[in-house]
């Protein structure tokens, strides 16, 4: 859902600025709170997008699995911890590092 949305960033933007220049009284009857979309906020999308990114690989090779996984989990566990500390270590948004932490 993350990925279509981002994907579809310009559109959606340029959707907003077109309720942005309709009459007050047409605004009103749309009933959008919030008219627009910031850079930081796309940013924050998008980094929020790549941090799930990291355990797609990981939920669905263990839920198609049809044979024990057990001995996959330790090594794949590692992985996700050592890609979540490096988005700890870059990621300057604070409520992000708080979740990661």
């Amino acid at each position: 859902m993350l990925n279509r949305f981002i994907y579809f960033k310009e559109e959606i933007n340029l959707l907003l600025n077109l309720v942005n220049d309709l009459p007050t009284n047409k605004k009103n009857n749309i009933n959008f709170n919030k008219n627009t979309i910031t850079n930081s906020e796309w940013k924050y999308l998008t980094t929020i997008r790549d941090i799930l990114e990291i355990f797609r690989k990981p939920t669905i090779k263990f839920q198609t699995s049809s044979y024990s996984t057990i001995y996959l989990i330790i090594p794949y566990i590692n992985r996700l911890y050592n890609k979540l500390e490096d988005y700890i270590e870059k990621e300057t948004n604070p409520f992000i590092n708080i979740a990661l932490e």
